[in-house]
């Protein structure tokens, strides 16, 4: 690394190839810290002269050379410089180079790199879980819709990949509304608890300078500060692994969906047409249609895993304070962001386009003993049977019709009533009538009438219910990119002020 602005006790540059493996790709994922630390450099510099370290003159000297920087960041002209290692060391010298070492180099008064790329960091956390959020709620939105349309459109719900019970598309897509509503409390979390100030932490122990970090907390739109100095150092990864286990859990969801999706479209089941937007063709074979985009899901999960067990391992047996293992944790943080980012936007799309296959899945559903559950109910309603006997004479019958390639529509009242005799001393014949009510899915998911089940008065109230807690989120959501956003611009107009523009 460049010794100019860390001379110390050094004499000598840095060998070449160590320089290449400290800084590794770490300069690479510093181009997106370039905003955030240069909003922090604008809140220290304010602070330090509001605490008299630092004159007016030399603060708007300093502020000038970063707004300079900012302005060539928004036009996308502003890059950084390897041998300059990091964001922090290139903005530094930046601002030097435009005010002078005698000005340029107060800018660090009073604090570490390793409280400023916390600092950083937390300002881009913030920033990406409100973008990640509001991806799933647009997916959560899009889930939603697709209830509202599939209310009455049966489908059918697996166990051990088997048919299990018949259910409706609605209750599919409603059971993916709760569980990305999880996901997403666990962002809300997540998001409070890295919303906390970490800048005047220093190296570990803090300074001896009369910093005001209620101050700066203020200035960049914290909740609060984290207090103890040694804690925010030693904390760094911290938040970075619970953000990867929360996308982890989201990625897991999202790889489960697209798996339902993958085997919903094969020849074999058939119950899902595929938007040509979301599927690519065979190089040889041209009947082809792939699901790629959901194998990607998931794949990508297992890619998300490892970042997650990758910070885990580096945090592992580390001892208190900055330790530069840190500096491997940010390159997979930042591809881990894109990672959830993109998979959460094109399973949104994939989503939205597919189409249902409703004539086969309503055969699927004739054809076979889906409602064997049924069946056994109405043997313990109209013969008073006990569980077990009535599991074991519809199980029976099931597997005689099966050996024998029978339709359930072949039962009769005798024929129950013959397989009920088999256990039962019973004579009576149920009607046609309730037999064929119990064969029916539809009238089997009609009965399900109790909290969370798939009949469409239950449905439309969840439906309903999650829309109005989605509002809430969403408005959670917006209230605070508005209120960084805020922040922001009245932290610019304080620069603009200071600098007499």
């Amino acid at each position: 690394m460049s010794r100019k602005l860390l001379k110390g006790r050094f004499e000598e540059d840095v060998d070449k190839n160590v320089e290449q493996f400290l800084s590794g790709k770490d300069i690479i994922f510093d181009k997106e810290l370039i905003p955030y630390d240069i909003l922090g450099n604008f809140a220290h510099s304010l602070m330090l002269n509001k605490i008299g370290a630092i004159s007016d003159e030399e603060l708007k000297l300093i502020l000038k050379a970063l707004k300079v920087l900012f302005d060539q960041w928004k036009k996308g002209e502003y890059t950084l410089s390897q041998e300059l290692e990091d964001v922090h060391m290139n903005i530094e010298s930046a601002v030097t180079e435009q005010s002078g070492p005698e000005i340029g180099g107060k800018m660090h008064l009073a604090r570490s790199r390793n409280d400023q790329v916390l600092l950083d960091l937390r300002l881009c956390m913030r920033a990406e879980i409100l973008i990640i959020q509001k991806l799933l709620l647009d997916l959560l939105s899009a889930l939603i819709e697709k209830a509202e349309e599939h209310i009455e459109t049966l489908y059918i719900g697996y166990t051990h990949l088997q048919q299990a019970q018949p259910i409706t598309f609605a209750h599919w897509c409603m059971a993916y509304v709760d569980t990305f509503l999880r996901d997403l409390d666990r962002l809300c979390e997540i998001y409070q608890r890295s919303n906390l100030n970490p800048l005047g932490a220093g190296a570990i122990a803090g300074t001896s300078w009369a910093i005001d970090r209620e101050y700066t907390t203020d200035l960049l739109g914290f909740d609060g500060l984290q207090e103890n100095t040694l804690d925010v150092i030693s904390s760094r990864g911290e938040l970075e692994a619970e953000l990867l286990s929360d996308f982890a859990l989201i990625m897991t969801h999202l790889g489960r969906m697209a798996e339902d999706i993958i085997l919903g479209a094969t020849a074999e089941f058939g119950f899902i047409i595929l938007s040509d937007k979301y599927s690519t063709g065979s190089s040889i074979m041209p009947q082809k249609k792939n699901p790629d985009v959901a194998e990607l899901i998931r794949a990508k999960t297992a890619s998300i895993d490892g970042d997650l067990l990758k910070i885990l391992g580096i945090l592992k047996g580390l001892p208190s304070g900055y330790n530069r293992d840190h500096q491997e944790i940010k390159e997979v943080f930042f591809q881990s962001v894109e990672t959830v980012k993109l998979s959460l936007t094109v399973m949104t799309g994939l989503l939205v386009t597919m189409q249902l296959n409703t004539t086969k899945i309503e055969n699927e559903l004739q054809n076979n003993f889906i409602t064997a559950t049924e069946l056994v109910d109405l043997l313990i309603i109209e013969y008073q049977l006990p569980f077990r006997t009535a599991y074991t004479i519809i199980g029976k019958l099931v597997k005689e019709f099966s050996a024998e390639h029978k339709k359930p529509s072949e039962i009769t009242p005798e024929l129950l009533l013959n397989y009920v005799k088999s256990s039962s001393p019973k004579k009576k014949l149920i009607s046609m009538e309730k037999i064929k009510k119990a064969l029916d899915p539809w009238e089997t998911i009609k009965r399900r009438t109790h909290v969370g089940g798939p009949a469409p008065q239950e449905e439309q109230r969840m439906i309903q219910n999650r829309k109005e807690r989605l509002a809430t989120e969403k408005e959670k959501i917006l209230k605070n990119e508005e209120k960084n956003d805020y922040i922001l611009n009245k932290l610019i107009e304080l620069v603009n002020e200071k600098i007499g523009e």
